[in-house]
């Protein structure tokens, strides 16, 4: 089970709210919050959910939008834990793992 490290534009985020037609709120681990947009190679095989931790592109040119790269499963995301990829508290109480 591979776990995608960031790159340079590349955050860990949580999907806030839902807004419609692959479009997501994400709180991300800098602090903001921003329009995430899944790739439309990925539109219909990936189905993103509230509380879902995933990986994000931020725009260059627009710094309130990214592009949604990867969602990650609940095993990976307590692998993450463990290894203190992602903080505590991205980890919303509506997608909280039995410890």
């Amino acid at each position: 089970m591979n776990i995608k490290k960031p790159q340079e534009t590349e955050l860990y985020g949580e999907v806030s709210k839902i807004n419609g037609n692959g479009r997501f709120t994400i709180r991300c681990t800098d602090g903001k919050e921003r329009l995430g947009i899944v790739r439309g190679k990925l539109r219909k095989r990936m189905w993103v959910n509230n509380g879902s931790i995933v990986l994000v592109d931020a725009w260059e040119f627009q710094d309130d939008k990214c592009d949604i790269m990867q969602k990650f499963t609940n095993d990976q995301v307590n692998k993450m834990l463990q290894k203190k990829l992602i903080d505590k508290s991205l980890e919303s109480s509506e997608n909280a793992l039995p410890q």
